[in-house]
C-alpha cells in the first residue's frame, strides 16, 4: 500500500495479533491511521493471520477513510455499494468516492467517474472525471475512456487513439481491442489503421502477450 513519509515510524511488519485491546475511539494518531488500512485489509483479504471478516473490514475501512485516506475511503465506498460488510448505501458511498477524488487519488477518482455514469447518470462529471485520469496517464482509465467513445459512436481514430495509449501502457485487454477493430477490415483499410496502430513499443508487448498466451496453453 502506499505510506506517506510520515508514516516511516511506523513498525507495519510487527504481529498484529491479539494487538487490537482498545477501543477504535483511541485510534486517532497518523500512526493509528495507517494501522486502521493495514488491520481493514488483513481482514478483508484474510492474511497476516487475519481471518476474513468482511464487518470488522467494513468498520476499520470506515475508521480509516474517517481519517482522511484516500485508499480507505475507496475501499469503503465500494464495499457501500456492494453491500459487503456495511449496509447498501448509494448516499454513502457516493461520498467516500467524492472525498478521495478531492484528494487526487487516480483510482478513487476513476470509480467515482464510474458512479456519476451508472448510478447518477451524469455523463458531464464523468467525462471531466475520467479526462483528468486519462491525463495522468492511467492504463485502466485510457481503456475504459476508449470503450465510452466507441460505444457512444465517437470518431474511430479519436477511440482508437485512447486504446492505443492504454495498450502502450501494458494494457493488454486495449492491445486485444485494437487487433479486433482490424478484424473484417478491407486490406487498404487494414494497412491504413495499422501503420497508426502499432509502434514498436505495443508490438514488443503483443508477441510478449502472445508468447505468454502459449506458454499458458501449453502448460
Amino acid at each position: 500500500a502506499r505510506l506517506g513519509s510520515h508514516y516511516k515510524h511506523c513498525d507495519l511488519e510487527k504481529p498484529l495479533v491479539g494487538w487490537y485491546t482498545v477501543t477504535s475511539e483511541k485510534l486517532d494518531s497518523n500512526c493509528d491511521v495507517n494501522r486502521q488500512l493495514f488491520i481493514a485489509k488483513s481482514y478483508f483479504h484474510g492474511n497476516n493471520n487475519f481471518p476474513v471478516n468482511y464487518t470488522k473490514a467494513a468498520k476499520f475501512f470506515r475508521l480509516a477513510a474517517d481519517n482522511g485516506d484516500p485508499e480507505a475511503q475507496l475501499y469503503y465506498a465500494l464495499l457501500n455499494m456492494k453491500s459487503i460488510g456495511d449496509e447498501y448505501d448509494l448516499e454513502k458511498a457516493k461520498h467516500y468516492f467524492q472525498e478521495s477524488a478531492k484528494q487526487n487519488n487516480i483510482k478513487g477518482k476513476l470509480y467515482y467517474a464510474i458512479f456519476e455514469e451508472k448510478c447518477e447518470n451524469n455523463s458531464t462529471i464523468f467525462k471531466k472525471l475520467i479526462k483528468e485520469c486519462c491525463d495522468s496517464n492511467d492504463a485502466s482509465s485510457l481503456n475504459l475512456y476508449a470503450m465510452h467513445l466507441e460505444n457512444n459512436n465517437s470518431d474511430l481514430n479519436e477511440f482508437i487513439d485512447y486504446y492505443k495509449k492504454a495498450a502502450e501502457l501494458g494494457h493488454y485487454d486495449s492491445l486485444i481491442k485494437l487487433l479486433n477493430i482490424l478484424e473484417g477490415k478491407s486490406f487498404e483499410d487494414y494497412l491504413e489503421l495499422s501503420i497508426g496502430m502499432f509502434n514498436e513499443d505495443i508490438l514488443t508487448r503483443l508477441i510478449k502477450f502472445y508468447d505468454e498466451r502459449k506458454r499458458y496453453d501449453q502448460s
